[in-house]
């Protein structure tokens, strides 16, 4: 087996590093350089020779795996690691875009038609990005600005996505389940042991869950939550519209496990867009209405049960997950996390007012901390909870204008798979694609998802899943 392995990864590097080659050229001339620069200035250099040398060859002859790798390091899911791996993530953001690249100069470019339809609301968000740059980093000097403008390289994903979903039609869907599984698997074992599995700052809460409740974990997989959203629909669906009969038992063992891991990421934003989602998918899924509500109303009445059957089991679990629901009416008050957001969100709101078209800018500091202290909080003077009062706040209207083109595309393209030639897995998959994106949304109004790195690598996977699909659908709807 490792020999037919290590055949299959000589023969596909052969295929890009041939020495008449010209990527091969430009590789061999910059490892060289590199090589050379690493023996003469200093020894880290030996780590930027190695990658030059090992990882890039590899990278652009497996960029699927790269995807992978991207995806792991954007939602932390290395397990027992305390490091924020937003550094490693991007850097395997940009690894991904330079894969793109060299695979573009080579020739392949035919992948790019499925990014089609999405260019302009792209465009208009690199416009928008480049002029909060300016206004930000260059003319307000701002302390923020570097750190914000970071925020959305978790577009780049896209390229990437789109070139491996045209190679091997699927594997984006492939990708977004594979990596719920993972995450899931993590905030479950966290969930029921208490021990720190997840990696990141966000990957473990210092504290639990709260109000008592100091021992239960708290996790969260970051963008990889709505990845769970979209595998927890999928596996509903599946069971709802007949799909994977043959799995049965498996779509019922899978829905378990993504619903404990949504539980226990305590995330009330999360939560609540799962109700939105599963109420928005009885209205989006047309003539499979009636069994969607059908089939939702067993997994409650079955759901019901388990509870009252494990409760004595676990009792503290579910009392912590009942505190966690009743906590909202403590809300809103002096030292509260909603207490804080309302003045954030009426700031965010003025400082909009006066700048109307083309925001404050990256880093754009709007909040008045007097009342911060007020409420009993003190963050930074540059962050808002609330990821539509942010992108009109950093963006302006550019940037407003190319996130609904974005989510406009997401939309048109999940509820387009529902004509009748669509195959029954293409529509479950549209539909979990669409509750994915209601919980994004909800979770928007207290997060600001549009402006988080690992919020949009999970959306560009689902958006490119879209994509790729249509685009298909499209050839073969063509006549020969």
């Amino acid at each position: 087996m490792m020999r037919n392995l290590s055949a299959s990864i000589h023969d596909r590097l052969l295929i890009h590093f041939r020495p008449e080659n010209t990527v091969f050229a430009a590789w061999l001339a910059f490892a060289m350089l590199v090589g050379a620069a690493a023996a003469v200035i200093h020894p880290i250099l030996l780590g930027a020779f190695f990658v030059v040398v090992v990882i890039a060859p590899l990278s652009i002859a497996f960029p699927a795996q790269i995807s992978a790798a991207l995806l792991i390091l954007s939602f932390g899911l290395v397990p027992f690691l305390p490091v924020d791996f937003r550094v490693f993530s991007e850097l395997a953001a940009y690894a991904g875009l330079g894969v793109v690249v060299v695979r573009y100069l080579m020739g392949e470019r035919d992948f790019l038609a499925i990014l089609a339809p999405i260019k302009w609301p792209l465009f208009a968000l690199c416009a928008a990005w480049l002029v909060a740059l300016f206004i930000g980093y260059v003319q307000k000097h701002y302390a923020f600005a570097g750190a914000d403008a970071r925020r959305y390289m978790g577009l780049l994903a896209i390229p990437l996505l789109a070139l491996v979903e045209h190679r091997r039609p699927g594997s984006a869907h492939r990708l977004a389940i594979g990596m719920a599984i993972l995450a899931a698997l993590m905030l479950v074992v966290q969930f029921g042991s208490g021990l720190r599995i997840f990696a990141g700052s966000k990957g473990f809460m210092e504290g639990g869950v709260g109000k008592g409740f100091e021992d239960v974990a708290r996790g969260s997989a970051e963008g990889g939550n709505y990845l769970i959203v979209y595998a927890l629909f999928y596996c509903f669906l599946s069971f709802a519209l007949g799909a994977l009969r043959r799995n049965r038992l498996w779509v019922v063992a899978g829905f378990s496990l993504f619903l404990v891991a949504i539980i226990a990421i305590f995330s009330r934003g999360i939560w609540a867009g799962v109700v939105g989602a599963a109420l928005s998918l009885i209205i989006f899924s047309g003539r499979y209405r009636w069994s969607v509500f059908v089939s939702g109303i067993q997994v409650v009445c079955l759901l019901g049960v388990v509870v009252l059957a494990t409760y004595p089991v676990a009792p503290r679990h579910y009392d912590s997950v009942y505190s966690r629901v009743v906590s909202i009416e403590e809300e809103g008050g002096r030292g509260t996390s909603l207490g804080s957001r309302f003045d954030e969100n009426s700031q965010a709101v003025e400082a909009i007012a006066r700048n109307p078209v083309l925001g404050l800018g990256h880093g754009g500091e709007y909040k008045r901390f007097a009342l911060q202290v007020q409420r009993g909080f003190v963050n930074e003077a540059s962050f808002v909870h609330n990821s539509y009062l942010w992108v009109a706040l950093k963006l302006g209207v550019l940037g407003v204008i190319g996130f609904m083109g974005l989510v406009f595309v997401y939309l048109k393209f999940a509820l387009s798979a529902f004509s009748e030639r669509s195959a029954i897995e293409e529509k479950v998959r549209s539909l979990a694609a669409i509750g994915a994106l209601v919980t994004l949304l909800v979770n928007g109004f207290t997060s600001p998802v549009w402006a988080q790195f690992s919020d949009l690598v999970a959306f560009s996977l689902l958006l490119v899943m879209l994509c790729g699909g249509a685009f298909r659908n499209n050839v073969e709807s063509r006549p020969s």
